[in-house]
Parts: structure tokens; C-alpha cells; sequence
């Protein structure tokens, strides 16, 4: 009798944890850093035609309005390298409904763009005076990068085999910096030879945060559609004002569970000062096109 009893005690130890210990099916916590792990990481390359478009002046020019882009022969469209990583990630130990997800994301693209034009009428470039009949080449740089979160805020996963969505809310910070260069020839009537040239540059570096959402939807396992916005900004901190609104579309075909193919269109439109604010640089203007994307989950 007292074996049966001294055995039944030690079973009952066995199988139920002490008072101060958690329930071992206890769920995780939704902010512990134990509870999110890696569920897939997602690389998109990009190839952009591009086109850019509105005004550019840059400091030291006079009053008159500054010039288009169409004028500097600088709107043709160009094909330009894109990219973007996604870090996904889940929290298969919390209760919420729908699961919590999360992603990191890290995006950059280089455009460049070098055309010349023949001015009919004098324009505002800078220090540099114009005429018309003079010849203008202009090259114009933009660089950017962007680190980014976001958190699932809505969702459906019931039927995985046939449909899911994913609404996600994203923060994040850009990076622009835009390399603009003039370079004026001026002709004597009627004749090739250059009678003076001048050359005018800009570099400009920009950081701004930015706040947004992005709709994810997946058909079958097979077909995706992904909507993504953002607006993002700065002003009084320094010389430097920034506005950015970007707007990208993609639809996705999916051959192999790790391969998508994409088509797309992005359209990014920028307010960007630098300087002082009676004399400074300013692009007002946009780059938009179509994209063409291929992606990798690893």
C-alpha cells in the first residue's frame, strides 16, 4: 500500500510542472524576441524604364521659371536596375487571429539619364547664361535607398490552396541623392565651332521618413497581386525639404514554389529642395514606368 502510494505521488510530480513553473502549451508572448522567427526570405530584381519628368533649378539662376526636363530632352524613357529584399517573418506561438507577421525590407534603385538639346529660347541654368542656338547636355543622376518594417494588420489564411490576403502597415526611412550637371556650348551663328563652353554641377543628399501600407493577394499558389503606397517628407530640419510619394503595382506569375515572374508599374513622385530658401535647388517632378521583375525566395 504505501509503494502504490509513494508511486501515484511521483507520477503526479512527473506529470504536472511545480506552481511557479508555465504550462509547457503555454503560447509565446507577442513581443518576446523568442517568439518571431524567419519564415522565408524574398530577393526581387528589377529591371525600371523609367522616364523622368517636371522641372529642375538649380542655384544662382535668375528669376525666370525654371526648365522642364522635356526641354533639356531628359523625359525619354531609360532602363534602369532595381531591387528588393524582404525579410518575412511569423509568430507561430501567439493566439492573435489572424497570426501576427512581420517583414524588413531593404529596396534601392540607380537612375541615369545624360541627353543634349539645342535651346530656342535662353533658359535659367544655374550661374550659366544661355542663348538660343546654344547647345546644353545634361546629365542627371538619382540614387536611393530605403530600409523599411511592416506588421500584419489584417489577413486570411483559411484557404492557403486557393486565396490569401495580407495587409500590411509600413514605416520606414528613405535615402535620395540626385547628381544634376549642365554643360553649355555656345556657337557662333551659322558655324560648328564652340565659342566658349561652361559647365555648371549639384549634388544633394537627402534622408526623410516615411509611413504607408501594402495589400498582398495570392490566387492559387500560382498568382499575386501586390499594391504598396507610401508617403514620406521633411521640412525645417536644415536647408533641405523633401516630399516623396511613391505608388507601386505588381502582378506576379509563380512557375516554381522559389521563382515568380512580374510585371508592373511604379510611379514615384518627388518635391525635393536643397539649400538656402531664396536661392535653392529643387527637382518637381517624377520618375514612373513599367517594371519587369524576376523573384527568389530562399
Amino acid at each position: 500500500m504505501l509503494r502504490s502510494a509513494v508511486a501515484i505521488a511521483a507520477a503526479a510530480l512527473v506529470c504536472h510542472p511545480a506552481p511557479g513553473d508555465p504550462p509547457e502549451d503555454a503560447p509565446t508572448p507577442l513581443l518576446s524576441p523568442d517568439a518571431w522567427r524567419l519564415e522565408r526570405a524574398h530577393l526581387e530584381l528589377y529591371a525600371w524604364y523609367a522616364a523622368a519628368s517636371g522641372s529642375l533649378r538649380l542655384p544662382g539662376s535668375t528669376p525666370a521659371p525654371a526648365p522642364s526636363l522635356a526641354t533639356l530632352n531628359l523625359d525619354s524613357p531609360r532602363l534602369q536596375p532595381m531591387l528588393r529584399l524582404d525579410l518575412l517573418f511569423d509568430n507561430p506561438g501567439a493566439t492573435q487571429t489572424p497570426p501576427p507577421k512581420a517583414r524588413l525590407t531593404f529596396t534601392a534603385f540607380a537612375f541615369s539619364n545624360t541627353k543634349a538639346a539645342f535651346l530656342d529660347t535662353p533658359l535659367a541654368l544655374g550661374p550659366v547664361d544661355t542663348a538660343p542656338d546654344d547647345r546644353v547636355e545634361t546629365r542627371l543622376r538619382v540614387e536611393h535607398a530605403s530600409l523599411g518594417a511592416g506588421l500584419r494588420l489584417a489577413g486570411y489564411d483559411d484557404q492557403p490552396d486557393r486565396f490569401t490576403a495580407r495587409l500590411d502597415a509600413l514605416v520606414g526611412l528613405h535615402a535620395f541623392r540626385t547628381d544634376t550637371r549642365h554643360r553649355v556650348v555656345q556657337s557662333a551663328p551659322g558655324h560648328d565651332t564652340p565659342l566658349a563652353e561652361r559647365t555648371t554641377q549639384r549634388d544633394d543628399t537627402w534622408f526623410f521618413p516615411y509611413a504607408g501600407a501594402r495589400l498582398d493577394m495570392d490566387f492559387e499558389q500560382r498568382f499575386a497581386i501586390h499594391l504598396e503606397t507610401t508617403v514620406g517628407g521633411l521640412d525645417g530640419i536644415g536647408d533641405n525639404k523633401a516630399l516623396a510619394w511613391d505608388i507601386t503595382t505588381t502582378f506576379n506569375y509563380r512557375p516554381h514554389p522559389n521563382l515568380t515572374l512580374g510585371v508592373g508599374y511604379r510611379n514615384l513622385s518627388l518635391n525635393l529642395d536643397a539649400g538656402p530658401e531664396d536661392d535653392p535647388a529643387k527637382w518637381r517632378g517624377a520618375l514612373a514606368g513599367l517594371t519587369w521583375q524576376l523573384g527568389l525566395d530562399f
